[in-house]
């Protein structure tokens, strides 16, 4: 945590993550609300406490400290070729809950590999091991991105499918075709019928929601039907 005016490193925030499953420790991605700061990457502990590849920081605390909050959904494997997986996380704008996306491989419904997911901030019971309130399956089909907006949550990848907990590259049972960036009803963790399309290629790999609209950041130049050179830009409701 640095000081926005001077640069200068906060010594009150020193939250340390450890032991990955990869070669190094890594952050990949990071979201705030209010006192909560959402950490994700190839981790498996913060400051010494199990918080497999996600952890909540208590930012209000001083000095700065891990949250009891605590999940063992991301504990499971996905493909080797991915010891961590989870690329992008997002409150709401009442921070209320948070959206996480993942890659992994096709690893069939019981897995939260090629998915998104929402989890609580605040759940009541528990804290020991919080359970996702929904979780959407691509079938195989890495996302990168996310933006929770309080009407939608917002994914993207290179995804061809949303609702598709069965399939295993190909469309299963209930299957909806959403290519490249979709929209999830964040109270059901159904696909909304909002279906722009994108040039697919790698993914979307930046969101930015706000108050002019959400604008769409990826390595393809076909957005919505429309020629939108790697940045684009949807109105919200």
């Amino acid at each position: 945590r640095l000081d926005a005016v001077s640069g200068a490193v906060d010594a009150g925030f020193a939250v340390r993550p450890g032991n990955p499953r990869g070669r190094r420790i890594k952050v990949a991605s990071m979201a705030l609300s209010g006192d909560r700061l959402a950490v994700t990457g190839d981790f498996t502990t913060m400051d010494g406490l199990s918080r497999p590849q996600l952890g909540l920081v208590d930012v209000a605390a001083r000095p700065a400290r891990v949250a009891d909050w605590r999940t063992s959904t991301y504990a499971a494997r996905c493909k080797a070729v991915f010891p961590s997986y989870i690329r992008g996380v997002d409150f709401a704008p009442d921070g209320s809950y948070f959206a996480v996306v993942t890659t992994g491989g096709p690893q069939g419904p019981d897995k939260p590999c090629d998915s998104t997911a929402r989890f609580e901030t605040r759940p009541r019971g528990s804290l020991t091991d919080v359970r996702p309130t929904w979780m959407n399956l691509t079938g195989g089909d890495s996302l990168y991105s996310v933006a929770a907006t309080g009407a939608a949550v917002y994914v993207g990848g290179h995804q061809r499918w949303l609702d598709n907990p069965f399939g295993h590259d190909s469309a299963g049972p209930g299957a909806v075709p959403r290519p490249g960036i979709s929209a999830i009803d964040p109270r059901t963790g159904k696909a909304l019928s909002w279906n722009p399309t994108r040039e697919r290629g790698i993914g979307v790999k930046a969101f930015l929601a706000h108050h002019g609209g959400l604008l769409v950041g990826s390595d393809t130049t076909r957005l919505g039907h429309e020629y939108h050179a790697r940045v684009g830009m949807f109105p919200l409701p």
